[in-house]
């Protein structure tokens, strides 16, 4: 594996495995590809890789309790859940790609990983109809 070049021969624009003749571009929106691949959940991956980063309107975001009060921070139960249903969304497709690149019939794991999503789901709607669930308010 080699990096490509630039036409000028100055930026490293790509990664190439010349025995198999494939290229694949070093500069990816992982956040382009999020939106497309899991249109149902694209923002959880944007919040989460903004803390996992340091970015600062990332970790900014976090702590929602003023100076002096006591420490509140997000996500809450109903973030947590829609994170989770992210992480499944992507093992799943991750599933099904990789089982269909090596000629294996993946339906049977990515049924059971959007079975885990839904369970998930229903618990997240359930929480909403709750007296117990504290869902954040909107901060001006």
């Amino acid at each position: 594996m080699t990096f490509g070049h630039s036409r000028r021969g100055q930026a490293e624009t790509k990664l190439v495995l010349a025995s198999a003749n494939i290229s694949v571009p070093l500069e990816i929106s992982v956040s382009n590809l999020m939106a497309e691949l899991l249109p149902e959940s694209p923002s959880w991956y944007n919040i989460g890789s903004a803390v996992t980063h340091g970015i600062f309107w990332g970790l900014r975001d976090v702590v929602q309790s003023d100076p002096g009060e006591p420490l509140d921070l997000m996500p809450k139960v109903l973030e947590v859940g829609a994170a989770a249903e992210s992480a499944i969304s992507a093992s799943g497709l991750i599933l099904d790609h990789c089982g269909r690149y090596y000629g294996h019939d993946p339906s049977r794991h990515v049924r059971r990983a959007q079975e885990r999503r839904e369970r998930i789901d229903a618990l997240m709607r359930r929480a909403v109809t709750s007296t117990w669930a504290q869902l954040p308010a909107w901060r001006p």
